[in-house]
């Protein structure tokens, strides 16, 4: 009888003390469930792709925002979405609970970032803000930008394409953190393909292959500053090709040159090189640089115009003319206007 005693009483010391253990479990887990990382500063962390619910566990405990990778692993499962966590760059404040981190990775709040590219640059001017904005180094992405088989991927319906120079349109774009120089070259190939099919898809100008209105597209948008102004100054590089006469773009000399000019000496129209139009009748090999929505479009569907030339009107606009002599004329005006302006700016100082 004193046995049975015993060992109930043993049972019943047994029975507490799993109690015992089992809520003082609950009590940790509950308590590691609610628990939230404190930070001095806000910590990104990158998810790469296909990693194990417990490896991505391991990369939050191991970047300290969450405390036991166990529970982490272990809750994501009991919830049942271990398949449906994303990867990425996520910037992390502290504060938030498990739940918080789990709702993040399943909604894909990854940070993200802008990036603007103006119009009027060359791939290699691209290359260089990409790398002082951190996106990707310069050379990653020129080395994936240039790749032949994504350029004919993207632009494979539009003929022999020599390299992608001018194909990578000035838009504001949103790229996740952590964002790969091959998905960023894609994307600006992309958008360029669409701009230029859309606004070619209704063109009343027949002449030009989409690549050929590409190149026209850059002169123009390194020749002319305003908008109103370029489907004139399109139409007069149109007039001179039909005509087979050299197009004289100083644009396309800066180009050739082994540095940029403030202003181009004759010698410097001399230049041998195929992007010189001073030289060569018809279009340069490749765009000169990328262009806007406004220079393609000009170029598609230009000004019925019978203009030959234009020439600066010392401000942003331009004088046109259909003859060699009104050229002359305009020519001589726009000299003086400057040789007026100068004295006008020398006084000031």
């Amino acid at each position: 009888m004193l046995f049975v005693k015993y060992f109930l009483f043993g049972v019943v010391l047994s029975a507490l003390a799993i109690m015992s253990f089992v809520a003082g479990g609950a009590l940790w887990f509950n308590e590691m469930l609610a628990s939230r990382a404190a930070f001095s500063a806000p910590v990104e962390v990158t998810i790469p792709k296909g990693l194990q619910t417990r490896q991505i566990a391991g990369v939050l405990k191991g970047s300290r925002v969450v405390s036991s990778a166990f529970v982490f692993s272990f809750w994501v499962r009991f919830n049942g979405v271990s398949n449906r966590l994303r990867p990425g760059t996520y910037k992390f404040n502290g504060g938030e609970s498990i739940d918080d981190i789990i709702s993040i990775l399943l909604e894909g709040r990854e940070e993200n970032f802008k990036f603007t590219i103006p119009e009027g640059l060359t791939l290699k001017m691209i290359a260089q803000a990409l790398e002082s904005s951190q996106a990707c180094s310069a050379e990653s992405f020129l080395e994936k930008i240039n790749s032949r088989e994504l350029v004919s991927k993207v632009f494979s319906d539009w003929g022999t394409i020599p390299n992608p120079e001018g194909l990578a349109f000035p838009e504001t774009y949103i790229f996740r953190k952590g964002v790969t120089a091959s998905e960023i070259a894609e994307t600006m190939l992309l958008m360029t393909k669409n701009v230029v099919e859309k606004a070619c898809s209704s063109s009343n100008e027949k002449d030009l292959s989409v690549y050929q209105k590409c190149i026209l597209a850059s002169i123009v948008e390194r020749e002319c500053k305003l908008e109103s102004e370029r489907p004139l100054v399109a139409s007069v590089f149109l007039n001179r090709l039909k005509k087979n006469m050299r197009l004289e773009s100083c644009a396309t000399v800066q180009y050739a040159l082994p540095m940029h000019k403030e202003r181009l000496l004759y010698e410097d129209l001399r230049i041998v090189s195929p992007y010189n139009t001073y030289q060569n009748i018809g279009l340069p090999p490749t765009p000169i640089s990328n262009f806007g929505r406004s220079s393609i479009e000009a170029v598609a569907s230009p000004a019925q115009s019978e203009f030959l030339f234009f020439v600066s009107d010392a401000s942003e606009g331009h004088r046109f003319a259909k003859s060699a002599a009104e050229h002359d004329r305009n020519k001589k005006i726009f000299f003086e206007e400057r040789k007026k302006n100068k004295l006008s700016t020398d006084e000031q100082h």
